[in-house]
C-alpha cells in the first residue's frame, strides 16, 4: 500500500508541475498515459487514478481524439486552490513552519521610501516568515508573482501594488476569498481591501499653505509622471482644492514622462518655452520623489535666470538621495514617515493572522512639513 500511496504522489506531482509550468499556455496538451508511465516508470492504472482526480477537480479536459489539456473555462486562481486541494507540490512550496508571508514591492533599492517600508516590516516582524520580492514596476510580474506565492501556500501578502487603474484578476479573486492581503502606499479603488498610506492630500496642502503663506500667488505644480497612481492622483486633487480654498484661481501644471529620459536633457528646452510663457510663476511643488530629482537636473542644466528663480517644496523629498545638495542646506519638503507605514502593515498582518478581522481597516500615516535652512 505504501509503494502504491508514493507511486500516485509521484505521478500527481509531475502532472500538477506540469499544469503549473504551462498554465498560460492556451492550447497545451499534457502527456499521454503511456507518456506518464513510460517517463516516470509506473503503471498505467496509477497514471489513470491521478488524471481521474485531476479530471474531476475540473483542473484538466480530456478527449478522446483531442488528448488532455488544462481547463481554460476556469480561473488560474481556481486551478492553483485546485492542486492545492489535492495535496499536489507545486514548484518552490514552502515547508510550513510557522506563518509566512510574501512582500512584493515595485523595486527594493534606489528608493529611501521603498526601503524604509521594507525595513519596518523586517525589523517589526513577530514570529513570521518573511519573504520580499520585486515586481520591477511591471503589472504582469506582481500577477506572476501573486499567483507564484499563492501557489507556494504563504498566509498572508503585504503589496505595494504597481497600479491602481489596472489591477490584477487574483487581487479581485483575494479580496473576495479574504485572503490576508494588506496594500501598503495605494489603494485600489472598488476593492475592499485593507491599506496603509501616507497621508497623501495633506501633503500637498502643507506644501501650498506654507508657499502661499510666503506671499506666493503662481504656484507650478511639477510631475514627472503621465500616467497616474492613487497616491498621485489626490496629490493633484489636494493642490488644485488647497488653493481653491485660499481664493487662488491660478494653478499651473507641467507634467511630462520623465522615465523615457533620466537624464532629463530631452526635457529642459520645452519646460524653459513653458517658463518663458508663464513669467509669473514664482514657485513649485514637486509631485514625488522622481519629479524632485528631474526638476533639480532641469533647472541646474537650465542655468540662470532660472536656476534660483522659484521657492521650491518637494515632496518624498530625503536629503540623503540627492548627492548634489548637501542635507545642512536642504531646501523645504515633505517628509512621508515611510517606516511608520511598514510598521503598521506588518503588525496589521500579524492581526489578520491570528484571525482578526480587517478587511475594511485603513491607517493613514500624517506626513511632516521641514523647512529648509538653505
Amino acid at each position: 500500500m505504501q509503494r502504491e500511496t508514493f507511486l500516485y504522489r509521484k505521478v500527481i506531482d509531475y502532472l500538477s508541475k506540469l499544469i503549473f509550468e504551462h498554465i498560460d499556455e492556451e492550447g497545451y496538451k499534457l502527456p499521454t498515459e503511456t507518456e506518464v508511465g513510460n517517463n516516470l516508470g509506473v503503471s498505467r492504472i496509477t497514471v489513470r487514478k491521478a488524471y481521474a482526480i485531476l479530471e474531476d477537480k475540473q483542473l484538466i479536459v480530456r478527449a478522446k481524439r483531442g488528448g488532455t489539456k488544462i481547463n481554460g473555462n476556469i480561473s488560474r486562481e481556481k486551478i492553483l486552490a485546485g492542486l492545492h486541494s489535492i495535496g499536489s507540490h507545486t514548484p518552490n512550496e514552502l515547508p510550513k513552519i510557522g506563518k509566512t508571508v510574501a512582500v512584493i514591492l515595485p523595486k527594493i533599492m534606489g528608493g529611501h521610501h521603498v526601503t524604509s517600508i521594507l525595513s519596518a516590516i523586517i525589523d517589526n516582524h513577530s514570529d513570521e516568515n518573511i519573504i520580499v520580492d520585486c515586481s520591477s514596476m511591471s503589472l504582469k510580474k506582481e500577477q506572476e508573482l501573486i499567483d507564484k506565492y499563492i501557489a507556494m501556500n504563504v498566509d498572508g501578502i503585504i503589496l505595494y501594488p504597481v497600479d491602481n487603474e489596472i489591477y490584477n484578476p487574483t487581487i479581485l479573486h483575494l479580496a473576495t476569498e479574504k485572503f490576508p492581503l494588506i496594500l501598503v502606499d495605494r489603494l485600489l479603488p472598488g476593492l475592499s481591501l485593507p491599506y496603509i498610506s501616507a497621508d497623501h492630500e495633506n501633503m500637498v496642502k502643507l506644501a501650498a499653505d506654507h508657499l502661499l503663506e510666503s506671499g506666493h500667488k503662481y504656484i507650478l505644480y511639477f510631475n514627472a509622471n503621465i500616467k497616474t497612481n492613487s497616491s498621485l492622483s489626490m496629490r493633484k486633487e489636494s493642490f488644485i482644492n488647497s488653493l481653491y480654498d485660499a481664493h487662488n484661481y491660478r494653478p499651473y501644471f507641467y507634467s511630462f514622462e520623465g522615465d523615457a529620459d533620466p537624464t532629463s536633457l530631452s526635457f529642459c528646452n520645452e519646460f524653459r518655452e513653458f517658463l518663458d510663457a508663464n513669467t509669473k510663476i514664482n514657485a513649485i511643488i514637486a509631485a514625488d520623489y522622481s519629479s524632485g530629482l528631474h526638476l533639480s537636473k532641469m533647472l541646474s542644466i537650465l542655468g540662470e535666470p532660472y536656476e534660483h528663480r522659484f521657492e521650491i517644496v518637494f515632496l518624498d523629498f530625503n536629503p540623503m538621495q540627492f548627492e548634489t545638495i548637501a542635507p545642512e542646506k536642504h531646501p523645504t519638503y515633505i517628509m512621508q514617515d515611510s517606516y511608520k507605514i511598514g510598521d503598521e502593515a506588518i503588525k496589521l498582518m500579524h492581526k489578520a493572522l491570528n484571525g482578526i478581522d480587517i478587511s475594511n481597516k485603513k491607517i493613514i500615516v500624517p506626513a511632516s512639513i521641514v523647512l529648509g535652512n538653505d
